[in-house]
């Protein structure tokens, strides 16, 4: 988005990359979890859950800029 052009975005560093991209922008800073489920693992140890902000919006839409590993190595995103 326009607002944070220029923020240099690093990838596993959401805390700072929302701190820089609501500095520049204006927006709100959100901090929550990603929440992953471990398909090959026990029902009672499945989920993992990892610390990450990333920025909410003037209108209130929510906006994570930090760059996936993927990403960063010029490697397509795999889907499913």
């Amino acid at each position: 988005p326009a607002p944070a052009a220029g923020v240099v975005l690093e990838p596993l560093h959401s805390f700072s990359n929302a701190e820089r991209v609501a500095a520049a922008s204006g927006w709100a800073v959100v901090k929550g979890f990603w929440v992953f489920e471990l398909a090959d693992a026990p029902p009672s140890a499945s989920f993992v859950a990892v610390r990450h902000w990333w920025n909410a919006t003037s209108s209130g839409g929510w906006v994570d800029l930090t760059p996936r590993l993927s990403e960063a190595a010029g490697e397509e995103p795999r889907s499913r």
